[in-house]
C-alpha cells in the first residue's frame, strides 16, 4: 500500500454522504426491500469509494506522467499564462480529482434509483395506512424540521458583536524573528518582517499597545491580550508558567508562527510555548493550489474568520505553516485547496509538489482553544500582522485580536450551545426519518439556507471593526478605496502593485487600510480616502458619503486617466472636473486628448527642486470652482492642468489625472531610485489642516530642472 493522507476535501466523504442518505431514504421508502439489495448498494456504494481512493493514493504518479508544464514567455505584456492541454492536466490532479468521486458515487445513486423506481407499485397499501395515521401530528412532522433547523443556526452563529479594542490592553514580545520598525522616509528598504504598525491599528481599535521584553507577573496581569510572533529563542520554564497561568486565569493568547528556522542559535521555539495548550506548528510548508491563495481558504463560521469578501488575500497568508492539534482545538481558517511540503525550504518559494503521504486538503491555517477562562490562538503565519501586509488584512487582525483579548464574549463553540445545536439537528433528522415528506424536507432545507446566508452576513458586517482615526495624535487614517474594479494590482510584487504608496502614507505618519465598501461610518472617522484607478461608477450612497466626508475636513483623491475615465466622468463632472476620454469615435466631437505620457514635475512654488513623477498624465479640465494643483509645463512654456483640486466645505477633492500614480512603478520609477514620489504624498497630507505641514520630514530630492515628457524614459 501507499500511505495517504486526505483532508475531508480530498476524501470524497460529501458525495459518499449524499449517497449513503440516499440509499436510507430508499430503504424508508420503498416497502418490501430485500436484504440483498441492500448490501449490494452498500457494496456498491463502498467500491467506488475505494476506487477514488486508490486513484488518489496514485496521485504523484499520475503527476509524473503529465507532460511537462508551459512556462509562459516572461515580458511586460503576459500577465495570463498560456493554456495547453498539458496544463489542464497539471490543474486537474490533483487538485480537481474529487470531481471522479462524485461522478463514481454518481453512478451508484443512479443504481439505488432505478432499483427504488422498480420496488414503488402504484396501489401500495402501506400508503394507505399511512394515511390513516395522518392526524393532529401532521404540522409537527410538516414544519418541525425547518424550526428544528432554525433553532440549530441560532443557537450556532447568533450573538456577533463588533470587532474592538475599547479598554483593552495589548502586551508584545519584543523578542522574536521580527522588527518593531515603523517606515521611515530615509529608509529605502525595510525589513521585511516589521510590525510597527500594528500598535497603531490598536489604538484606533480603542486600545492600548505595549511591549515587554520578559514579560514580568505585573506585566501579564494588567494586560487583556499577550501577543507572541514567532519567538526564536529558548524558554526559560518560569516564563512559560507565567503565560499558562495567565490564559488560565482569563487573558488571551495570539501566537503568530511561521515555517520553522534553525539560523544559528536561533531557532523557532513556539512549539515549547503551544505544547502546553495541546497545540503545534507542524515542520512544514502550506503550498496553495493557486498564487496568493485564490480561492484556496476556506473560512470557518465564526466571528475571527468571518472576514467580508474583497479583493486580494484578505487574511494576509503568504507562506504559512500548518497547525495540528491534540487537545480540544477547533480550525479557524482551513487551506481547503493546499498541500503541506515537509520542512521549511518550500518558504522561499512558495512553491512544492504532492508526493504520497503528504497532507493534502484542509490544512490547519488557524486555530483556536479554550484553556481554563482564557482562550488561545494560533498563526501558521505572522504575515497578515507585518506593516505591508496589515493594509489588506486589517479586517482579520482586528476580529483576531478582540476575540482574543475578549474570552468571555462571541463563544460560539460554548457547550451549551454545541448541545442545543446538535440536539436540535438530530430531532430533525428524527422527524425527517420517520415522515419524509417533500414538504418538510424542502422547508428544513430552505431554512437552513436562507437563514444561513442571513446570519453569515450578520456575522460579516455587522461585527465589523471601525478604526477611528482620530485616537491617534495627529489624526491618522488613510483608507484606499479597492471597492470599484480598480486598475492598480492588490499582491504585492505584482505590476501596479500599491506597496510603495502604502509605505509612502506611513512614513507620513498614516495608517492605510483598504476599504471595499464606502460607507458613512467608515469615512467619518478618516482623514484620507484615496481612490485608485476606479473602474466602476460610485454609487449615489457613496457619493454622498464622501461629499459629507470631504465638507468635514477630509481629502478625497481619485487617480484616474483618460483610458479608464468613462465609469466614474459623471461623478467626477459633477465635481468640477473633466478629463476627455480616450479614444473617441471618429468624427465626433471632442477630440482625441493630447497624452502627455511620463514626466516628472515641479509640484510647489517654495520648493523648486520638488519633483512630482506621473507614469501616464492626461489633461484636466476645471469647472469654476476647481483650481489647479499641479501643472504640466511644455517646451514652449505652455501649462495644462494635469492635478486638480476643489475645497468642499472643510476638505478637498484631488483628481489625478493618471490612472498609474500610485502604483510602484511610478512611486520610485528608475533603478537609482533617486526620484520618489513619497515626499509629494507627505505634502499631500500635510494639506488636511490635522497635521502640521512643518512636522513632515522632507526627502531630499536632488536640484533638476523640467523634463519634457519626450525626454523621459517609461520605467
Amino acid at each position: 500500500g501507499r500511505p495517504i493522507d486526505l483532508g475531508p476535501t480530498f476524501s470524497g466523504f460529501e458525495p459518499l454522504i449524499t449517497v449513503v442518505c440516499l440509499g436510507a431514504a430508499a430503504v424508508r421508502v420503498v416497502p418490501r426491500v430485500r436484504l440483498s439489495s441492500i448490501l449490494w448498494a452498500a457494496l456498491g456504494i463502498a467500491a467506488a469509494h475505494f476506487v477514488f481512493l486508490y486513484v488518489m493514493a496514485q496521485a504523484d504518479r499520475l503527476i509524473d506522467l503529465l507532460p511537462p508544464t508551459a512556462e509562459p514567455p516572461e515580458n511586460e505584456i503576459n500577465f495570463i499564462g498560456r493554456w495547453t492541454w498539458g496544463n489542464a492536466l497539471h490543474a486537474l490532479v490533483p487538485w480537481n480529482l474529487p470531481a471522479l468521486a462524485v461522478v463514481l458515487q454518481g453512478l451508484a445513486a443512479a443504481a439505488i434509483l432505478a432499483g427504488a423506481s422498480r420496488g414503488v407499485e402504484s396501489n401500495d397499501p402501506s400508503s394507505s395506512a399511512a394515511a390513516s395515521r395522518a392526524g393532529q401530528f401532521d404540522e409537527l412532522f410538516r414544519f418541525g424540521p425547518a424550526v428544528l433547523a432554525a433553532i440549530a443556526l441560532l443557537a450556532a452563529m447568533l450573538g456577533s458583536r463588533a470587532a474592538s479594542l475599547a479598554e483593552k490592553k495589548v502586551l508584545a514580545y519584543e523578542s522574536g524573528y521580527l522588527h518593531w520598525s515603523k517606515p521611515e522616509p530615509a529608509r529605502r528598504d525595510p525589513p521585511t518582517r516589521s510590525y510597527g504598525m500594528l500598535s497603531t491599528l490598536v489604538e484606533m481599535l480603542g486600545g492600548k499597545f505595549a511591549r515587554s521584553p520578559s514579560l514580568g507577573d505585573e506585566e501579564l496581569k494588567s494586560c487583556d491580550l499577550l501577543l507572541i510572533i514567532h519567538p526564536d529563542r529558548p524558554w526559560n520554564a518560569e516564563t512559560l508558567d507565567r503565560i499558562e497561568q495567565f490564559v488560565r486565569q482569563g487573558g488571551g493568547l495570539l501566537v503568530a508562527a511561521e515555517p520553522m528556522i534553525v539560523e544559528g542559535e536561533r531557532r523557532s521555539s513556539y512549539n515549547e510555548l503551544l505544547a502546553r495548550f495541546g497545540i503545534e506548528v507542524r515542520r512544514a510548508v502550506a503550498v496553495p493550489a493557486a498564487d496568493g491563495w485564490e480561492h484556496s481558504l476556506r473560512p470557518l463560521a465564526q466571528p475571527a474568520a468571518a472576514v467580508p469578501p474583497g479583493r486580494g488575500n484578505r487574511f494576509g497568508l503568504t507562506v504559512p505553516a500548518p497547525i495540528r492539534a491534540a487537545g480540544p482545538a477547533h480550525c479557524v481558517l482551513s487551506g481547503r485547496y493546499a498541500v503541506a511540503v515537509p520542512g521549511s525550504e518550500a518558504a522561499a518559494t512558495g512553491q512544492g509538489e504532492y508526493t504520497a503521504g503528504n497532507r493534502l486538503g484542509d490544512l490547519w491555517l488557524a486555530a483556536e482553544c479554550r484553556f481554563g477562562r482564557g482562550r488561545v490562538i494560533v498563526l501558521g503565519d505572522a504575515a497578515a500582522l507585518t506593516n505591508d501586509v496589515l493594509p489588506g488584512s486589517w479586517e482579520f487582525v482586528s476580529r483576531l485580536l478582540a476575540r482574543t483579548a475578549a474570552p468571555e464574549q462571541n463563544e460560539h463553540h460554548a457547550p451549551w450551545r454545541q448541545t442545543l445545536a446538535l440536539a436540535a439537528l438530530a430531532l430533525m433528522v428524527a422527524l425527517l426519518i420517520a415522515r419524509p415528506e417533500a414538504v418538510a424536507i424542502g422547508s428544513a432545507a430552505a431554512a437552513l439556507a436562507v437563514l444561513g446566508i442571513v446570519l453569515s452576513l450578520t456575522m460579516r458586517f455587522g461585527s465589523a471593526a471601525v478604526p477611528d482615526g482620530a485616537a491617534t495624535s495627529p489624526p491618522a487614517l488613510a483608507y484606499i478605496d479597492l471597492g470599484h474594479a480598480n486598475a492598480v494590482s492588490d499582491a504585492p510584487g505584482r505590476p501596479f502593485s500599491i506597496t510603495q504608496f502604502q509605505r509612502a502614507l506611513m512614513t507620513a505618519g498614516m495608517l492605510p487600510l483598504w476599504l471595499d465598501r464606502i460607507t458613512p461610518e467608515r469615512l467619518e472617522k478618516a482623514q484620507l480616502l484615496v481612490s485608485p484607478g476606479p473602474q466602476r461608477g460610485f454609487s449615489s450612497d457613496e457619493i454622498a458619503a464622501i461629499e459629507a466626508f470631504v465638507s468635514g475636513g477630509g481629502i478625497f483623491v481619485c487617480t484616474i486617466g483618460a483610458e479608464e475615465v468613462r465609469p466614474v466622468l459623471p461623478t467626477l463632472e459633477r465635481w468640477g472636473f473633466h478629463i476627455t476620454p480616450t479614444p473617441q469615435p471618429p468624427g465626433r466631437a471632442p477630440a482625441e486628448p493630447w497624452p502627455l505620457s511620463a514626466f516628472r514635475q515641479v509640484y510647489r512654488d517654495d520648493r523648486p527642486n520638488d519633483y512630482v513623477q506621473f507614469y501616464a498624465g492626461w489633461p484636466i479640465d476645471l469647472g469654476q470652482e476647481a483650481a489647479p494643483l499641479v501643472l504640466w509645463v511644455g517646451p514652449q512654456g505652455e501649462e495644462r492642468p494635469v492635478v486638480g483640486q476643489r475645497a468642499i466645505g472643510r476638505g478637498l477633492m484631488i483628481v489625478v489625472a493618471d490612472t498609474y500614480f500610485v502604483a510602484d512603478d511610478n512611486m520610485r520609477p528608475d533603478a537609482q531610485q533617486t526620484v520618489s514620489n513619497d515626499a509629494f504624498w507627505r505634502w499631500l497630507v500635510g494639506l488636511t489642516g490635522r497635521r502640521p505641514a512643518d512636522s513632515i520630514p522632507a526627502e531630499p530630492v536632488e536640484s533638476r530642472v523640467p523634463i519634457e515628457p519626450e525626454d523621459v524614459n517609461r520605467p
